[in-house]
């Protein structure tokens, strides 16, 4: 679904501009321009179709993945990561894996950061909506055989395990085998264009241009080393944990900003 995307330009206008095109930008450009606003995303890697990659192949890595899927943060020890970068972002490489936030996170969320607004109910509400809308759901016929060992596994040592829950279509009678991964290059990204969103790939946003306290435009990097500058009235920074706080650092604005990161470990079991 690719009827949004634009040709690059030098000089372009929007009244929003969402930097990065995964979960946290796909979501608000959809929203933002089913709301009536014009709005553009701008997203530094391809558009890949998933039917023309195999997942975890080489080829996969090499075009959607950042640095080829070799990114290290150096330290003691220094640890792999990967980050998407491509249209749909992490969301066309990761596991799919979906967890609604418990009640009681949200209410510690609530009181430990003292935001009056944040209604679990309400938050419950939206939960349900993004469910439906990314068809998250567990395998409905059986799981791979490496799946059952590892259950089988679990069950013998006494560990509790439970499958889940993932954004995955099954057509009927489908299994592990068959799922199709409803990432944001399938869902959000498709309602955004329906909704007259536009994006741009191949497009690096370098930095924020700002006067005062309010971004004015975005310069950017294309594919082809072109720099063009993008004015805007409003813009919403979803470049990911890695680089949002990048891009924010690079316009200038510190504070606590990168001091915050949070990562799931996973480890993966190879034979």
């Amino acid at each position: 679904m690719t009827a949004g995307l634009i040709a690059s330009d030098q000089r372009l206008v929007t009244d929003v501009l969402v930097i990065g095109s995964g979960a946290g930008g796909a979501t608000t450009a959809a929203l933002i321009a089913e709301a009536g606003r014009d709005v553009l995303v701008v997203e530094e890697g391809p558009w890949v179709d998933q039917e023309s990659v195999r997942p975890f192949s080489l080829d996969q890595m090499d075009r959607q993945y950042r640095s080829g899927g070799v990114t290290v943060a150096l330290g003691l020890p220094s640890i792999a990561y990967t980050e998407g970068r491509c249209a749909g972002g992490g969301t066309e490489i990761n596991s799919g894996l979906y967890f609604r936030p418990p009640s009681e996170v949200v209410e510690r969320w609530r009181d430990d950061f003292r935001v009056a607004d944040l209604d679990p109910g309400e938050l419950d509400a939206i939960a349900t909506e993004v469910e439906r809308s990314l068809s998250v759901s567990t395998v409905p016929g059986r799981v791979t055989p490496a799946s059952e060992r590892l259950r089988d596994g679990a069950d013998a040592l006494g560990w509790k395990q439970n499958e889940i829950p993932r954004w995955m279509t099954y057509p009927p009678g489908g299994d592990a085998t068959t799922g199709v991964r409803q990432s944001m290059t399938r869902t959000y990204l498709p309602r955004a264009f329906a909704a007259g969103a536009r994006m741009v790939v191949g497009c690096r946003a370098d930095r924020l241009v700002s006067l005062g306290s309010r971004a004015l435009a975005a310069a950017v990097t294309y594919a082809d080393g072109t720099i063009g500058t993008i004015r805007c009235r409003s813009v919403f920074v979803c470049g990911g944990a890695i680089q949002t706080p990048a891009i924010l650092q690079r316009s200038g604005i510190r504070g606590l900003v990168g001091r915050s990161l949070a990562v799931h470990p996973t480890v993966k079991l190879a034979a």
